[in-house]
């Protein structure tokens, strides 16, 4: 999406000109300077996400409409793009959604994410938005409407022509169906998110997928094959510096140690999450039950079942926030989620 702006910028001078309207009528309508107005005519890319929506919505209600297909080409470096003004409008909504997410305001995000869908733009789009819808789902903690947006957008997309794009829903799904506990589903898709992380996925998402099918491992009732590889993940993630991942995982192999009565490395694991629970960053509950769990330990009375509930909720506080699109560099430079949120 890194050529949206300017092309946005291209067609909002156009906009301009069928309106008859001079820069400055424009910048008193939108409230903005007419140096802004300028400054992206001259060069599209300068256009910025707020001036884009402070124009936008300075447009007369019937422009959404029109497809401008004629403007003047000697007005634009090259020719203007034929894009209809609701698409350009789904993409102001998109933007809007993103600000939302990034002020965790996921409501908002919701409601723009369902009004930039209700314009119907392209079906990549559609994809891109309903793949965002179901991270925000998620974020919430809303796994079943997360995966019917994601089974959704995944229709809309070819996993051949977009191997990446697909690699990150398929690690999306699978950390949805193993918190809502559906392991003979995610171990379906397990060994092929594993061969699709190995050919195009980077160090993080080979590690994600690994951490994932060790999880699938464990919920289905395959401890052998499990713990190496929930193990490694563990390892890996503590040195990335990653606590709040690898305490999840511990969490994990605390519940197999409970179900193998592996005494030692339940204690062991249950010394080092005891560190947790002065983390400001975890809600009241979670620090209340780490304490339970280890005061469970300490007494000999843990529950391999109620540790695993236990890292579920650990991971809802984590948070996996992804946005399925790439906004343009230098535009919000305080947006940290891109990569997910509370790694650390």
């Amino acid at each position: 999406m890194t050529g949206l702006l300017p092309n946005v910028a291209h067609l909002l001078h156009g906009v301009r000109l069928r309106l008859d309207w001079s820069r400055e009528e424009l910048a008193k309508k939108a409230g903005v300077g007419v140096d802004a107005i300028v400054a992206y005519e001259s060069e599209p890319a300068a256009l910025s996400i707020q001036i884009a929506l402070r124009v936008f919505e300075a447009l007369p209600p019937d422009v959404r409409d029109l497809v401008f297909l004629d403007c003047p080409p000697l007005q634009f470096p090259s020719s203007p793009p034929a894009l209809p003004i609701n698409e350009m409008e789904a993409r102001m909504h998109e933007f809007g959604a993103a600000i939302a997410i990034d002020k965790r305001d996921f409501a908002q995000a919701l409601d723009d994410l369902d009004r930039a869908l209700s314009l119907r733009p392209s079906e990549e789009r559609i994809g891109q938005l309903l793949f965002s819808k179901a991270a925000v789902f998620a974020e919430l903690g809303h796994e079943a409407p997360a995966l019917e947006a994601l089974a959704e957008a995944q229709r809309r997309f070819d996993a051949n022509a977009e191997p990446k794009l697909w690699l990150r829903m398929r690690l999306e799904q699978l950390h949805l169906l193993c918190q809502v506990q559906r392991f003979d589903e995610a171990a379906a898709l397990a060994e092929e998110t594993l061969d699709l992380a190995t050919r195009v996925g980077d160090d993080r998402k080979r590690l994600e997928a690994r951490c994932l099918a060790g999880r699938i491992a464990a919920g289905s009732g395959r401890p052998v094959e499990a713990l190496p590889l929930l193990q490694e993940a563990r390892e890996k993630l503590l040195t990335a510096g990653r606590m709040l991942e690898a305490a999840a995982v511990a969490l994990d192999l605390a519940a197999l140690s409970i179900e193998n009565r592996d005494l030692a490395a339940l204690n062991t694991l249950a010394r080092d999450l005891e560190a947790l629970c002065r983390r400001k960053k975890l809600t009241s509950s979670v620090r209340s039950r780490l304490k339970v769990f280890c005061w469970s330990v300490r007494g000999n009375r843990p529950d391999a079942e109620r540790t695993r509930a236990l890292a579920r909720e650990l991971r809802r506080v984590i948070g996996r926030l992804r946005r399925p699109y790439e906004l343009p560099q230098g535009e919000t430079p305080s947006w940290s989620g891109w990569q997910g949120t509370g790694t650390s």
